[in-house]
């Protein structure tokens, strides 16, 4: 049995070529949920007896369980609400099954305020959940006469309801993309490598939220750049591939 994050960073291997070599690797997983993966080159302690003591050895990390993240008390409804309250706070934070529902409750705090129009404001605190792909398609085509608010606001002139409402949304997108950056930026530092913009870190990504929210890809990369690259002086690439669990699947079978 190989883990998805563990086989999307062997994929990683595939994008090497004589013009293009890697420091070590990492994977990320961004879809209905988060994880992680990195290469831990020191010893670790547990593996003394055995033949792995002194090998380098890919760690998946279950990064979606992380609780060290300050949440918003959208975040905390959200988990008060969940079957499995007391663990995955950074998953419900970042990921594709999560954002839809954590846009619709901050919608409703909103609402329940009264920052929106009257009749935006009853219309929202009854509204439904709205899914993650449904909020990303709001965002991305940016159309204020026909998107899934028009029951709710008004379809004409571009109104102050609909550029609330955009820009709730897009932020918790936006959080979402530098929190997982933070997930991914870790993993790098903790490999030690990539110094060189010879030998980058090869970042092998998958996930629907990674490749298709909105503009997740983009600000992951942005954030990347200036908190590894331009600060840190650590250098990478970040790759993606249709068939990434399968090959690195592939190839620990091949390696086994």
């Amino acid at each position: 049995m190989v883990n998805d994050t563990a086989a999307v960073l062997q994929s990683g291997i595939f994008s090497e070529t004589n013009e293009q070599r890697f420091d070590s690797h990492v994977g990320i997983v961004l879809g209905t949920g988060l994880n992680s993966a990195y290469i831990e080159y020191d010893k670790i302690e547990k593996l003394k007896d055995t033949e792995f003591y002194n090998k380098p050895q890919i760690i998946v990390c279950e990064s979606g369980k992380s609780n060290k993240i300050p949440q918003s008390k959208f975040d905390k409804n959200l988990s008060e609400n969940s079957n499995l309250k007391n663990e995955y706070f950074l998953e419900r934070m970042c990921s594709g099954r999560y954002l839809g529902e954590l846009c619709s409750i901050a919608l409703r705090a909103g609402a329940a305020e009264g920052i929106f129009s009257p009749r935006a404001n009853k219309m929202l605190l009854n509204s439904r959940n709205f899914s993650s792909e449904e909020i990303s398609l709001f965002l991305r085509e940016q159309n204020h006469k026909k998107n899934i608010f028009s029951d709710i606001i008004d379809s004409g002139a571009v109104s102050a309801d609909y550029v609330k409402i955009y820009f709730i949304c897009k932020c918790v997108f936006e959080r979402a993309a530098r929190l997982s950056a933070a997930v991914i930026g870790a993993a790098c530092i903790k490999t030690g490598k990539g110094k060189s913009p010879d030998r980058p870190i090869c970042v092998s990504a998958d996930g629907s939220m990674f490749l298709k929210g909105f503009l997740i890809k983009e600000r992951i990369f942005k954030s990347l750049h200036t908190c590894l690259t331009e600060k840190k002086g650590i250098y990478f690439v970040l790759k993606t591939n249709d068939d990434a669990v399968t090959l690195g699947t592939a190839l620990a079978a091949f390696l086994n």
